[in-house]
């Protein structure tokens, strides 16, 4: 029986939520000497989005085996409502809550981390061929 943690799509969901928060870093690392406000606001878009993404993992693989169809496409509609909800609140936090947040950065960040999930799977399949 194969364990939660080692079957090959969860494996392969914790590379791409590994590899966005490596983006996120790189993003936070590359502006942290500018101010603090810049780097506030990218830290802030990006852990938006990875958390988002990390939600949407958790809820999409938390049942496994194909006697579960229905409970599968069921917590895919819930971990997808629930990715839309975590942006929507977190935007809402951060536009409002935050009074130093600069949009723009902010907006830059989400939208990177987010292209990462796209990019993730170039990295993997580069990473098998090594």
């Amino acid at each position: 029986m194969t364990s939660r943690f080692t079957a090959r799509p969860v494996w392969q969901a914790l590379v791409v939520l590994s590899f966005q928060l490596l983006v996120l870093v790189v993003l936070v690392a590359i502006v942290f000497f500018a101010s603090k406000k810049l780097v506030v606001s990218v830290a802030l878009g990006g852990f938006i989005a990875w958390l988002a993404n990390a939600f949407f993992a958790m809820r999409l693989f938390s049942v496994f085996g194909a006697q579960q169809a229905k409970a599968i496409v069921r917590g895919f509609y819930l971990g997808e409502v629930g990715k839309w909800l975590v942006v929507m609140v977190g935007f809402w936090l951060a536009l409002n809550r935050v009074p130093s947040l600069q949009p723009l950065p902010f907006l830059l960040a989400f939208v990177l981390v987010q292209m990462a999930h796209g990019v993730a799977p170039l990295v993997m399949y580069w990473l098998q061929r090594k």
